[in-house]
């Protein structure tokens, strides 16, 4: 999921000079290899994979947190002194 969530960002904000290989918009390795030396190509690319970069692992970082809250929530009930601890020495 966020592999391909990076490549819709990257594509998505990809804003390459006219000119440039169509292959340059699918991915940053595309457009590494199309780009033939041509530093606006090279420029443009790695800032949107950067821009992809981010956006991934801010959603990620959303997603482990909710995650967190939600286990916290759904555990509570498991503590200590909590019925579920008069039998421990079961588990």
């Amino acid at each position: 999921m966020l592999g391909s969530l990076l490549t819709f960002v990257y594509a998505s904000t990809v804003r390459l000079p006219t000119g440039s290989p169509d292959v340059a918009s699918e991915s940053l390795a595309d457009a590494l290899a199309a780009a033939d030396g041509n530093a606006d190509v090279i420029a443009a690319a790695t800032t949107a994979f950067d821009t992809a970069y981010l956006v991934t692992m801010i959603v990620l970082g959303a997603m482990l947190a909710i995650g967190a809250v939600v286990t916290n929530r759904l555990l509570r009930a498991y503590g200590r002194r909590s019925q579920a601890m008069e039998f421990a020495e079961n588990h």
